[in-house]
């Protein structure tokens, strides 16, 4: 001890026997100010059914690499369960070593944090045009802005009508309409981004004619419901009835923004131009529509294959 005293690598071992329940409410409830309340109550849950049962009767300090190895095996029937609840194992034995009550996190699984989920069905520009066919007509304003600035479905829920500039053809995207146990608040968008988006001519147009038939101050709501500013549930149930109609029942509300990013992808968009228009925090987030460019890319090299034969 008195040889790692005088390098200054000591670590009091003492500082790593609080209770692994205590320490992880703690930092949940931390961090309620910062998520958004539907990510909040997920992480509540699984902290619940799959973090507390496992470690919380433990110490921090004596949870190790085998403990973490042994709770990830178990929990291979629920592979996104257990990669969202190993994200937030993470997040926690991390704070622990910022907080200096251990040194090393045992939370260290190679491709734990890959993405398991099941692969979605793919969605085209016509199959999203044919679903908007059947919608009511004040709500197509609301999908083509959806689909012109790639929104996320509490983004279109949030706009004011001042964040329409119909000189500029633009759109500023700056917050989100969150729904938590009945009650709807403004907050920040998903990723924190703030973004002004340049929007298609079909967008314009829907825009142009819905403010033209319903007038509006510009800090109301852009888009109205029967009940006032329009909200997640509305938009979801018009949106299932139309999807039936045309007979996609398996197109989501929120593959809407998959398909106008690929449609923007295979534009020839570079990573940083999809990141900016979909609000990204990262070039990373952005990949997930590179594979438009890359079939693109075929598409091109097998045509000029054909010319050459």
């Amino acid at each position: 001890m008195e040889t790692d005293l005088g390098r200054g690598t000591w670590h009091d071992e003492r500082r790593g026997e609080v209770l692994f329940r205590e320490y992880a409410e703690q930092i949940h409830a931390e961090r309620e100010a910062t998520l958004s309340p539907g990510t909040w109550r997920n992480q509540r849950s699984l902290l619940n059914r799959h973090l507390l049962p496992a470690f919380g009767h433990r110490h921090i300090g004596d949870v190790t690499r085998a403990d973490v190895r042994r709770w990830w095996a178990s929990k291979a029937a629920q592979p996104v369960n257990r990669r969202n609840a190993y994200y937030l194992l993470r997040v926690i034995f991390n704070t622990a070593v910022e907080d200096e009550l251990i040194q090393v996190t045992p939370v260290q699984i190679k491709d734990a944090g890959k993405d398991v989920a099941k692969r979605r069905p793919t969605f085209t520009v016509d199959d999203f045009k044919a679903v908007a066919a059947h919608m009511p007509l004040d709500l197509g304003a609301a999908l083509w802005t959806i689909f012109g600035a790639h929104l996320r479905i509490g983004e279109v829920c949030g706009l004011h009508r001042g964040d329409y500039d119909p000189i500029a053809g633009t759109l500023l995207v700056e917050r989100q309409m969150t729904d938590s146990d009945g009650t709807r608040s403004e907050r920040g968008t998903k990723t924190g981004q703030v973004k002004t988006v340049a929007l298609p001519a079909p967008t314009i147009a829907a825009l142009e004619a819905y403010i033209s038939d319903h007038p509006a101050l510009p800090r109301q709501p852009m888009f109205q419901g029967p009940r006032g500013r329009l909200n997640s549930q509305w938009l979801r149930k018009a949106w299932e009835r139309a999807r039936e109609a045309a007979g996609l029942p398996n197109f989501h509300v929120h593959d809407i923004r998959h398909v106008s990013l690929t449609a923007v992808a295979q534009s020839g968009a570079t990573l940083r131009e999809i990141q900016h228009r979909g609000g990204h925090a990262s070039v990373g987030a952005a990949l997930r529509y590179q594979h438009a460019t890359n079939e693109r890319d075929r598409r091109n090299a097998d045509a000029l294959s054909d010319l050459l034969t």
